[in-house]
């Protein structure tokens, strides 16, 4: 038979060794394939930052649009092509300087409320969550500065030095803080070449941000195959040095975890260890042979043979029986564990086992025949050893107790002591069988447990404190907040928490709402009972009452809207109301929190530049000339009924489209240069000084412009704003007025006249050189300033005065000027000069914008004006032209020669006369 048992145990182990390996190398495998999926399945997101990546660099680094990101990413089935990611978005490099206007240009990016935050405030570039997609699962997460928290900065940076995609150490989502430290950013950079730079410093200096998509791990490997109740799977982050933190785990801590394999792997710069164990059910399903099933028919087998073999020995066994009997109960004595001692009813000893040996330091032969109390019984517990011998002799039983026992070196130790009496064949007491068990560990288990125990209270006493300053301080807080309305409510919405702020913005004391009422008290109903309708309308069924408030907040976390309060007295006001819903760390909801803020100020400052829109808008629609507004990137922002009559477009053909559509080459293509030139150097060459252009109307006939150009900002983007005058009558009349000056000056070369020409607003005079050989004085007055005082100089002291009354006569519209008057030159020759003129009113155009005359020109000779002027002539003309011919004469006047001066047509209205 034991033959037979041994080779049934032998080949049981064997069978269980082979199991066990079996075991063994299938778990590794599984945990392989394991670990290969979840690698693989980080892996794949790289592909939709690829895609991110190329349609940020398409679309431009500046001119992306949230619109253009949005409809990228509908374009992508992210669920079916990226399982387990929650979106896909981009992040932008923003220098500190250039925050503020970041901020205004993402908020006209059709994201009116974009803000950037942060976990902790920092210096330094910002790294802005600017687009992420779909908005629905991921909004929280818009405007974060990821720079500010070590983690994401870590693996941003690490990926702008690599070129390559990095992922960060385990975090928290802002969007998923139900799962802390629990999920990851995976980044990859985005630089203005078209190929990753060479360089550190390179890929730094061109980086402008980064493609990136957040993770949750549970989500990522919710379709892992991977059956909880046979497996188990841990998944730490080791990239640090000693430290192992673990951001997964598939089971929970009770889960019978027979084999195990821990592996690692690199992950986009990160070293991942993953745990994986298996249960017995994951053994069961793999159908391997059982010991067990061999090792008992084996046993069955062996036990027949060993019946058998019984049945003939019978006789022999019996005669052996009595002798095995009593070897089987020493073997038990002396295998005991607990020390097993027997003695006399005096107390010498007569048994001592090698447990006995062991636990009191006396061998066997030194115990025997010696008495018990000398060997191991303290002094001062001897009456308790004589009183248990005593007890025994009486036949009674003692039950288990605890004492002290002293060894052979002379230590005490702690003990459970049982002791039963020993009967001779006549039931007669002759003896005491004693059990010692060695409690000392025991026993210190016992005192550290009091210890912690002790030391417990006193952490509940010091968390208590705790929790009470903390609730003092929140109470201070809300009690601060007095410019902000702050009520909680439980979830059938009675108000628990009425601060300071709640009572002054609507008259009710704390204590008369707190417990008592439902926010229903201090709004419009009619106005709940209209959102109410709405909702109604937008989820399918009713949402009535105090639900008017709570329904999104429960579906999205927080809900921001602008609600009309009532206050204790009846008066009413417009707040921004914001609803979130409290959580406990569970995720259980606990209550709602409602902020408010009174926005009548913000309301009446809205409705001012309402009016004030329109006041502007009028003006624009009524002005005679066109006015356009351009952005920075010359596309027309507003374009007004003047503009429709000049150019002959509609106003909807023309806002939204580049300027340029208003232009012939080549002041088309000059122009993206010159507002690029403008914005970027801020050069002022046209703001605010007319300049000459053409214009394109919508049939493509052109025509010249005088353009207006002023800057100006709105919301931080830089505005242009041009008004444009039709000049083409204008410069038609230059043209007929510079002809006529051409013909004018051929005629006076030909006849040898003196031109002069009189400026009434500054004196100033401009001579041809006939008139400084006729007057003999210097042509250098012509840079040195000629003036009125010269020609008067050398005015005949006799003919001054009749000479300047004719002339003041022309100049005040009473008369033409065309006196013979003589000249006395320095060196005292006199000569004779015929002269013709007529005074010429200077006009400003109205889309002259230069405040002094424009330069006179020669005017021809022709009949002068009508007189009767009056003061109105002398007040609206400002230059005279006169010709004048000189004519030798004898002195004495009956000998003169009449002069002759030509004269031009006399449908010329500026033209002088001889």
């Amino acid at each position: 038979m034991l033959t037979g048992l041994l080779c049934s145990t032998l080949a049981s182990w064997q069978l269980s060794r082979t199991n066990e390996a079996q075991i063994r190398e299938t778990v590794a495998k599984a945990a392989n394939r394991i670990a290969d999926d979840i690698v693989e399945r980080i892996r794949l997101y790289q592909y939709g930052l690829r895609g991110v990546r190329g349609a940020i660099v398409t679309a431009g680094e500046e001119t992306i649009t949230r619109e253009q990101f949005r409809r990228y990413s509908q374009s992508r089935d992210i669920d079916a092509e990226f399982p387990g990611a929650r979106g896909f978005g981009f992040i932008r490099r923003v220098s500190e300087a250039d925050e503020a206007h970041f901020q205004e240009q993402a908020r006209v990016d059709n994201k009116s409320d974009f803000a950037i935050y942060q976990f902790n405030p920092h210096a330094g570039d910002r790294y802005v969550v600017q687009y992420l997609e779909p908005v629905e699962r991921n909004g929280p997460a818009i405007g974060l500065d990821i720079a500010s928290e070590r983690n994401r900065s870590e693996a941003a940076e690490a990926a702008m030095r690599s070129g390559k995609v990095r992922l960060t150490g385990p975090i928290t989502l802002v969007q998923a803080n139900g799962n802390p430290q629990q999920s990851f950013l995976i980044l990859m950079p985005i630089y203005r070449t078209v190929r990753t730079p060479a360089s550190v410093a390179d890929r730094e200096a061109e980086l402008f941000g980064w493609s990136f998509a957040p993770l949750v791990i549970e989500e990522v490997l919710f379709s892992l195959r991977l059956d909880k109740a046979q497996a188990r799977l841990h998944l730490y982050d080791v990239t640090n040095a000693g430290e192992a933190e673990q951001f997964y785990d598939s089971g929970d801590s009770a889960f019978p975890k027979t084999f195990s394999e821990s592996l690692q792997r690199e992950v986009f710069g990160r070293h991942w260890q993953i745990d994986f164990g298996v249960g017995p059910l994951f053994v069961q399903q793999m159908h391997l042979p059982s010991p067990e099933l061999v090792l008992l028919l084996g046993g069955l087998v062996s036990l027949l043979a060993a019946t058998l073999a019984r049945v003939l020995g019978i006789s022999q066994q019996r005669r052996r029986q009595i002798a095995s009997e009593q070897a089987r109960l020493a073997a038990i004595v002396e295998g005991s564990a607990d020390a097993i001692i027997g003695t006399d009813l005096v107390g010498v000893v007569t048994c001592w086992n090698s447990a006995a040996e062991r636990l009191f330091g006396y061998t066997t032969d030194e115990a025997l025949g010696h008495l018990l109390r000398d060997l191991v019984v303290p002094r001062e517990l001897l009456a308790e050893e004589a009183d248990i011998l005593a007890r025994i002799g009486r036949g009674e039983q003692i039950l288990p107790f605890e004492t002290r026992r002293r060894c052979r070196d002379g230590h005490s130790i702690e003990v459970s002591v049982t002791v039963s009496p020993i009967r001779s064949s006549t039931g007669q007491v002759v003896g005491a069988s004693a059990t010692v068990r060695d409690i000392s560990a025991q026993k210190a288990a016992e005192s550290r447990i009091l210890e912690l125990n002790s030391s417990l209270e006193a952490q509940v006493v010091e968390r208590t404190v705790e929790l009470r300053q903390i609730n003092l301080l929140l109470g201070s807080v809300l009690q601060s907040a007095s410019e902000v309305s702050i009520i909680a409510t439980d979830l059938d919405g009675t108000i628990r928490v009425f601060n300071r702020g709640a009572e002054r913005l609507l008259g009710y004391r704390a204590d008369e709402m707190v417990g008592q009422c439902t926010p229903m008290l201090i709004h419009d109903c009619s106005e709940v009972a209209a959102r109410g309708a709405e909702l109604g309308a937008e989820i399918d069924k009713p949402v009535e009452g105090f639900r008017v408030f709570v329904c999104k907040p429960e579906v999205e976390g927080s809900e921001t809207r602008e609600w009309t309060y009532v206050r204790k007295d009846g008066t009413r006001f417009p707040v921004s109301l914001v609803v979130t819903t409290m959580c406990d760390e569970n995720g259980q909801n606990l209550g709602y929190l409602g902020i408010a803020v009174d926005i009548t100020e913000r309301k009446a400052a809205e409705r001012e530049l309402a009016a004030s829109l329109a006041t502007t808008q009028g003006i624009l629609d009524t002005a005679i000339n066109p006015i356009i507004t351009i952005d920075a990137r010359g596309t027309v922002r507003s374009f007004n009924p003047a503009g429709e009559r000049v150019f002959g477009y509609r106003r909807e053909e023309v806002v939204g489209h580049n300027v340029k559509m208003l232009m012939p080459e080549p002041y088309r293509n000059a122009h993206d240069g010159y507002l690029e030139r403008y914005l970027r150097e801020g050069t002022q060459q046209v703001i605010g000084i007319g300049c000459e252009a053409i214009g394109m109307r919508q049939d493509g006939s052109v025509f010249p412009i005088q353009l207006y150009v002023g800057a100006m900002k709105v919301a931080g983007e830089p505005m242009l704003v041009g008004i444009i005058v039709d000049i083409s009558e204008q410069q038609r009349q230059q043209r007929e007025l510079t002809a006529t000056r051409d013909q004018l000056l051929m005629a006076s070369e030909a006849a040898e006249l003196g031109i002069w020409t009189w400026t009434l607003a500054d004196d100033s005079l401009q001579w041809n050189e006939r008139m400084f050989e006729l007057y003999d004085l210097s042509p250098t007055l012509r840079d040195s300033g000629l003036n009125y005082g010269h020609w008067r100089s050398r005015l005949h002291p006799e003919d001054r005065e009749a000479t300047e009354a004719l002339l003041q006569a022309s100049v005040e519209g009473r008369d033409h000027y065309g006196p013979t008057f003589r000249v006395l030159r320095p060196d005292g020759q006199i000569r004779y000069i015929q002269a013709g003129g007529r005074a010429r009113c200077l006009r400003q155009g109205p889309t002259r914008h230069r405040h002094q005359p424009r330069h006179h020109r020669p005017a021809r000779t022709g009949k002068p004006p009508a007189t009767g002027q009056g003061a109105g002539a002398r007040r609206q003309c400002g230059q005279i032209v006169v010709l004048g011919q000189h004519e030798p004469r004898d002195p004495h006047p009956a000998e003169c020669r009449a002069g002759h001066v030509a004269t031009a047509p006399a449908d010329r209205a500026e033209s002088a006369p001889a």
